[in-house]
């Protein structure tokens, strides 16, 4: 994560999009789209994190990819002392989706997708009791693999399972954690009897000068 152009960074966010078999790369020479409208195209195109920096530099984050078992014992986990009284939070995922349809290959000239595709799931179809199919865009996105890899990355986010929690926690432990990194938590409110090292990935951070 970082800025593009900052030693190494790039190629550190290369890396991790190769792992999960992800191509991707862009030069806008279009200077009828804004910086902001460029960032937000491109994270819809690739289910990254862009940011615009304070300097005006482009700040990138893609998710990395799944940890081995053996990762997952040493992942963070916040201590019970570190997670602040009554911060805990929890709430469903905006979009839920049994299948998922995804438009990639962009004709810019004519305005229209070359190419749209659809992922089914038999298990979220069961769990929901209904098709509900979503439709993603993909407008950067010319490599049919790649378009399938961030299309099952999206519907992995869409499926009745899943949770966003939000929790407050001392700035001891959130310091060294990026966008996109994995922690484990464990609290008494969640779902069922209770989290018990749930694996979370992290989505977003907010600091508050409490």
């Amino acid at each position: 994560a970082g800025d593009i152009d900052s030693s190494g960074t790039f190629t550190t966010v290369k890396n991790q999009l190769n792992e999960r078999g992800i191509v991707g790369c862009f030069c806008e020479t279009d200077d009828t789209i804004s910086l902001r409208d460029l960032s937000e195209k491109f994270s819809e195109s690739w289910n990254a994190t862009i940011i615009i920096t304070a300097d005006g530099k482009i700040g990138l984050t893609a998710p990395q990819p799944m940890s081995s078992p053996s990762a997952r014992l040493g992942l963070p986990t916040p201590k019970e002392d570190q997670i602040i009284l009554d911060s805990f939070e929890m709430t469903g995922v905006e979009f839920l989706s049994s299948s998922i349809k995804f438009k990639y290959n962009r004709n810019f000239n004519k305005g229209s997708w070359k190419t749209t595709e659809q992922i089914d799931s038999a298990r979220a179809l069961s769990d929901l009791g209904e098709a509900i199919i979503e439709t993603v865009e993909l407008p950067y996105v010319n490599h049919t693999s790649s378009a399938s890899g961030v299309a099952n990355d999206k519907h992995f986010f869409m499926r009745e399972s899943r949770v966003v929690v939000t929790v407050g926690c001392e700035a001891s432990f959130f310091k060294s954690l990026s966008v996109g990194n994995e922690i484990k938590l464990s609290h008494f409110r969640g779902l069922g009897s209770g989290f018990s090292d749930k694996i979370f990935r992290v989505i977003g951070k907010t600091l508050t000068a409490d």
